[in-house]
Order: structure tokens, then C-alpha cells, then sequence
């Protein structure tokens, strides 16, 4: 007897979202406008939703590259230094400045892999930037284009 009830229940909250959603059909029907605005509002949520992201990863892009440059003009500066420091005998350093080229190298390879991904993610991201202002622009024709048609009917009936 138990799953009868949760059944019934079930089946009651079914029969209740059937109701509501015929009722609001029967409206949507009746005024399609309010489909397409509903259709476009959420296109445009997703959107700003989109460009917020796509912002991240453009300033995430720019930190990488910010990175790279400080990391590179390091590097320049110490293969400078490395033969200054050979020349006047200074082993100890030399060594030093050779493993901290060699840590930079290695760092500078990281960041060039992240930011040859970033930038194909801020790409990616672009292009679906444009995808959604594509449809929410079709969208929009399409509500006129509905509406026009709907006035002209409504016309010829009278």
C-alpha cells in the first residue's frame, strides 16, 4: 500500500504540471511574442554569462603574457651576467646564474604551453561569442518576421 501513496502523489503532481503547462500553451499560443522575448531574454543571459567568462580568460591570457615577457627579459639579462661572471673568475656565481637559466627555461616552456591553450581558448570563445549574437539577432528577425505575419492575418480576417 505504501508505494501507492507516493504513486498517487506522483501522479497528482504530474496532473497538476500538465495543467499549467496546457494553460500555458493555450497563452503562448495566443501571443507567440512572448515565446520569442523569452527565447531572446535567455539567449542574452547566456550571453553576458559568455562574455564574463571570455573576459577571464582574455585577462588570464594577458597575465601569461605579462609573465613571459618579465621571464624572458630575466633570462637575456642573465646570459649577460654568465660570462661577465666566467671571465672575472667567479665559478660560484656563474653556476648559480646557469641553474637559475636553466629554472627560467623550463618556466618559460610552462607558460608558453598555457598560454598557447589560453589563447585558443579566448578563440574558441570568441567565436561562440559570435554564434550567440548570430542567433539572438535570428531570433529577433524571426519574432518580426512572426508578428508581421500574425498582423497581416489578423488583417485579411477582418
Amino acid at each position: 500500500m505504501a508505494s501507492n501513496g507516493g504513486g498517487f502523489f506522483d501522479r497528482l503532481a504530474n496532473l497538476w504540471t500538465g495543467f499549467w503547462s496546457l494553460w500555458i500553451g493555450g497563452h503562448e499560443r495566443r501571443n507567440p511574442e512572448v515565446v520569442y522575448v523569452s527565447a531572446i531574454n535567455g539567449r542574452v543571459r547566456q550571453y553576458k554569462d559568455l562574455k564574463k567568462a571570455v573576459a577571464n580568460i582574455i585577462y588570464l591570457r594577458n597575465k601569461l603574457t605579462k609573465e613571459l615577457e618579465v621571464k624572458t627579459a630575466e633570462i637575456k639579462e642573465i646570459s649577460q651576467q654568465i660570462p661577465v661572471a666566467v671571465d672575472e673568475g667567479e665559478d660560484e656565481v656563474a653556476l648559480h646564474l646557469i641553474e637559475r637559466k636553466d629554472t627560467l627555461n623550463a618556466e618559460i616552456a610552462g607558460i608558453q604551453g598555457e598560454l598557447e591553450k589560453t589563447s585558443n581558448e579566448a578563440e574558441d570563445a570568441k567565436q561562440s561569442l559570435l554564434a550567440f549574437q548570430s542567433q539572438i539577432e535570428k531570433l529577433k528577425q524571426e519574432k518580426e518576421a512572426m508578428l508581421a505575419r500574425k498582423e497581416n492575418a489578423q488583417a485579411r480576417i477582418k
